[in-house]
């Protein structure tokens, strides 16, 4: 009796996270626009949000694919860009984004340029940027001591968040941030390690993928001059060298609802059109075939929608995707 009702309660909620791919959904105008370097792709509020690096140019489509606003362009002037942006974060009435250059670019909800403004001190060395509680979280890289810096926008401050990842090599250390649910979901582009944070950035536990390996192939390469003026910190991480993957490892992370996320999958790792889907506890709950190998770059739950890039990496596709 006992086997059969944990029979039961296993199936139940293998139906409730069978995620089906349907067919292609037509949005013409964000199917028809060509992107260079996809850096950033976020959904909120109803809106997609995108960077193009060597595009020189930020984006806002609604979901049906019709463009608000784009801004941009190559140049030193207001809001233009001397290189690409990275990073754009939408919150509220304003959508913050970073590039190159040591401050953040600042627009109104559709992509009007507003302002630059110095919220830390050179985001060029930063991962992610996310909006919460009307707050910034702006994920650093490891040149940095602490790995976040939350910076209030309505009371003009600060504070650093300490989280202790190890250091690694070059690209072994870069990480994605994402809000999921009641929590901040950690997961690393080039190893196979999730770290699972309450909203005050209380560990509440590390996992990883079974059957793949720990850490991504590749080749450490050991900087032959370490600048003078580093930090003490600043030369350990330089004395770690870069790493350079032999294929890519995790390609891409979305996450689908409170509590399941994404995970495709790379050459290392199965192919380009394989992903996981896994629960916050770091359950594999289901494995599924991605429509093409382009990159996973969102998911509207509102729609049911997956967005991708396509093969050659030049347009943005969605495909329905619901349970």
């Amino acid at each position: 009796m006992n086997q059969l009702l944990f029979i039961c309660i296993s199936l139940f909620f293998l139906v409730q996270t069978d995620y089906k791919i349907g067919d292609e959904i037509s949005k013409p105008e964000l199917n028809g626009t060509s992107f260079y370097d996809i850096r950033d792709f976020k959904i909120e509020d109803e809106k997609i949000y995108i960077a193009d690096f060597r595009g020189l140019n930020v984006y806002a489509f609604n979901l049906s694919g019709e463009l608000i606003g784009k801004s941009g362009g190559e140049g030193r002037g207001p809001g233009e860009f001397v290189h690409g942006p990275r990073i754009i974060t939408p919150a509220e009435d304003r959508v913050y984004a970073i590039g190159m250059m040591p401050f953040f670019y600042v627009y109104d909800s559709s992509l009007t340029y507003l302002k630059h403004e110095y919220f830390i001190n050179n985001p060029i060395n930063s991962y992610d940027m996310h909006f919460w509680d009307n707050k910034l979280f702006i994920a650093l890289t490891q040149f940095y001591e602490e790995e976040l810096i939350v910076y209030d926008l309505e009371k003009g401050s600060q504070e650093s968040v300490f989280l202790d990842f190890e250091l690694q090599p070059g690209l072994l250390a870069e990480y994605n941030m994402f809000s999921i649910g009641s929590y901040w979901l950690f997961a690393w582009n080039y190893q196979n390690k999730f770290r699972l944070y309450d909203k005050h950035f209380n560990l509440k536990r590390e996992f990883s993928i079974d059957g793949i390996p720990k850490i991504a192939d590749g080749i450490n390469n050991e900087l032959r001059m370490i600048p003078n003026e580093a930090t003490s910190h600043r030369q350990k991480v330089y004395s770690l060298g870069t790493f350079m993957p032999m294929g890519t490892f995790f390609r891409g992370f979305v996450v689908l609802s409170e509590d399941h996320f994404l995970v495709q999958l790379g050459t290392q790792t199965g192919g380009s059109n394989l992903a996981k889907i896994l629960d916050v506890s770091g359950n594999v709950v289901q494995e599924i075939t991605l429509p093409q190998r382009g990159k996973v770059l969102g998911y509207s739950q509102s729609e049911g929608a997956l967005y991708m890039l396509n093969q050659e990496e030049t347009n943005v596709v969605a495909y329905e995707f619901y349970e």
